[in-house]
């Protein structure tokens, strides 16, 4: 515990090439999609196809850039 918040650490085994995207949820309830060390909050109606389609423009465009919806 280190300032009042708790980190769990883990290592998920990913298959590729299929999706090698990894989706949490966090305690409140967040839903998260995490693809080569980069975390994206997402909409709970979003998927996985919108999850790859997020992290390929972001990996093209770079943060600065706009993705878009």
């Amino acid at each position: 515990m280190k300032d009042g918040r708790t980190f769990y650490a883990f290592n998920a085994h990913v298959e590729p090439p299929d999706k090698p995207i990894v989706r949490f949820v966090d305690w409140r309830g967040n839903l998260y999609y995490q693809y080569r060390g980069y975390t994206h909050r997402a909409d709970p109606a979003d998927d996985w196809d919108r999850a790859l389609t997020w992290f390929g423009e972001f990996l093209r465009k770079g943060p600065g850039g706009h993705v878009s919806d």
